[in-house]
């Protein structure tokens, strides 16, 4: 089954601004000369022990980093390293800004 939606006349207005703002992102992230702007900062990596905070001395990176397809543009020493905090025999993949403990 396929659903057919018409596009109203004005939605081409839209359009034009849409591809406009993107073709101007990309040429300011591609561009070699332009420093990198990152709005958020990298999170403490901790984890909780008898109630008890401890951070492991690393950093990762913020959520909203993890999946967009920018990031080495914005954290070009970031590590892709199993999560260190994790008891599991396989740690899911976490992004690092600083890694200075790989085990605990």
């Amino acid at each position: 089954m396929v659903a057919i939606v018409e596009v109203p006349d004005w939605a081409q207005d839209d359009k034009e601004a849409y591809l406009k703002d993107a073709e101007e992102r990309v040429k300011f992230l591609t561009n070699p000369d332009v420093e990198p702007f990152v709005p958020f900062k990298s999170e403490f990596e901790s984890y909780k022990r008898n109630g008890e905070v401890i951070r492991t001395g690393n950093k990762v990176l913020p959520r909203q980093c993890n999946l967009c397809g920018y990031r080495s543009h914005c954290w070009p020493d970031a590590i892709l390293h199993g999560k260190v905090t994790s008891k599991a025999k396989f740690p899911p993949m976490v992004w690092y800004d600083k890694l200075k403990n790989k085990e605990m």
